[in-house]
């Protein structure tokens, strides 16, 4: 049986980075001041570009199709009705991660597709992460992560997480039992359990992504989850701050949201570092590439290296 050890720092700002989560720190201090920066945002923009005003808590009604155009009953002031959308038929994305010039990693994430789980329909999402090249001899590392995510309201509902770096190792499931507003996480490497309390609707780092591309975008939107990760439980802000054309390597020129994400505990703000995404600005809404930076490590990037989604054409949108 495998012992578990102390992970190095290391490998917490290679994780954190390869899942595309960064918690960031900014001049933003707290939830206040994030909303007020949206706010100016689209203030700055024309009346007719009033942003979306969602409440991810609303239940969804619909088959399960990842075809399927999922209008929610959310109220909108002065606004239809936002649709969600599931452009995840088969969709497998591939990113490179650059640190120091050099290629250190490689990331995949996967739609797996449409599963029973305790009697309800679920999308299940996959995400693999490793070391490459040199770096592997130096550090190596092999994550894979397995989502499942219920659509009535959009939660996660089981999470399985199975780590090997370096010499550290974790086997891990959560389940999440809402009628009893806790998730129960097990570690088989070291036999810990422990009992978290949870909110009615909780993601994880993957589920939020894949959620994320569901809902309506408008530049000053502002995104709010619950997140699940490492037995805790963050209030998740992703600002949408601006439109902007990008480079995106092979995929030539490209519209894309801007995206600043920020995580809180208790209030307080997490200081981990800082992430700007750049997701596709069409109906995919495929994240393109992104920076890290943090203090101690500097800067870093992952980048859309390979795209298996029939929606995505590969042309500037």
């Amino acid at each position: 049986m495998l012992t578990a050890h102390k992970r190095p720092r290391r490998s917490i700002y290679f994780i954190c980075f390869m899942l595309t989560l960064s918690l960031g720190c900014s001049t933003v201090q707290s939830r206040e001041d994030l909303l007020q920066q949206a706010q100016a945002i689209r203030q700055s923009r024309m009346p007719a570009e009033a942003p979306v005003l969602i409440d991810s808590s609303t239940p969804i009604k619909t088959p399960l199709s990842s075809e399927t155009i999922i209008t929610t009953s959310v109220e909108v002031q002065g606004s239809p009705k936002p649709v969600l959308n599931l452009p995840f038929a088969g969709e497998r994305l591939v990113y490179q991660v650059k640190f120091l010039g050099m290629m250190i990693g490689q990331m995949e994430n996967s739609f797996i597709g449409h599963q029973r789980y305790r009697g309800k329909d679920v999308l299940v999402f996959e995400s693999t992460a490793r070391t490459a090249s040199f770096f592997a001899k130096v550090f190596p590392i092999e994550n894979r992560l397995v989502s499942y995510m219920e659509l009535d309201p959009p939660r996660v509902v089981y999470f399985e997480e199975s780590r090997k770096e370096g010499k550290y190792r974790k086997e891990a499931v959560v389940e999440f039992d809402y009628d009893k507003g806790e998730a129960y996480f097990y570690n088989d490497v070291d036999k810990s359990r422990k009992t978290i309390v949870i909110p009615h609707q909780v993601h994880d780092i993957l589920t939020a992504n894949y959620y994320a591309r569901m809902i309506p975008w408008r530049v000053g939107d502002t995104h709010e989850f619950k997140i699940y990760n490492s037995e805790k439980i963050y209030d998740y802000i992703g600002l949408i701050e601006k439109q902007k054309t990008i480079n995106a390597r092979k995929y030539g020129q490209r519209s894309s949201f801007v995206l600043q994400p920020y995580a809180f505990v208790d209030g307080e703000k997490v200081k981990k570092g800082k992430i700007t995404a750049y997701f596709d600005s069409g109906m995919t809404r495929i994240p393109l590439q992104g920076l890290v930076k943090t203090p101690i490590f500097g800067k870093a990037a992952f980048f859309l290296d390979e795209v298996n989604n029939e929606k995505f054409d590969g042309q500037l949108n």
